[in-house]
């Protein structure tokens, strides 16, 4: 199912890894996943019916920091479950993930995206120009990040 998500042209579009991934890669990654301490990894839901993905990498125990990311996997979903996603999420990562700081990087063209981390307290740290080949143009990386105690 996640890699099904993950492979969707609308998902791929937003991630800097953007070929389709095999079931070899996914299952490598999945095996790494599963024993990681410095990532976690979660399926969001709503009842028992899996509707998106959240992941949070380079987690530092000792700098209370991590990154992460996410998307919907399904699109026939509620108008508003990105931002139930986000809103648990940020409760994960600032409750039992004891995370001090959350770090995230959103492609320029990304607008939505960048707009609703805005509405949940997180600030354009910088920008990092011309940073991807996206297609045939290079684009725009907005580094953002949200603190605990925002």
């Amino acid at each position: 199912m996640i890699l099904e998500w993950r492979n969707s042209d609308r998902v791929r579009q937003n991630m800097y890894t953007d070929h389709l991934i095999t079931p070899d890669e996914h299952a490598r990654w999945f095996a790494a996943a599963r024993t990681s301490e410095r990532c976690r990894y979660l399926v969001f839901e709503d009842s028992t019916r899996p509707l998106g993905f959240v992941s949070f990498t380079d987690v530092s125990v000792a700098h209370r920091r991590c990154t992460w990311a996410f998307y919907l996997g399904e699109t026939d979903v509620q108008r508003g479950t990105g931002s139930v996603m986000e809103l648990l999420a940020l409760d994960y990562a600032f409750g039992p993930l004891n995370i001090r700081k959350l770090c995230c990087e959103v492609f320029d063209f990304n607008a939505s995206v960048i707009k609703l981390h805005k509405r949940f307290g997180f600030q354009e740290e910088g920008v990092l120009r011309q940073h991807f080949l996206k297609g045939d143009r290079y684009a725009d990386v907005v580094v953002m990040a949200r603190w605990a105690e925002s």
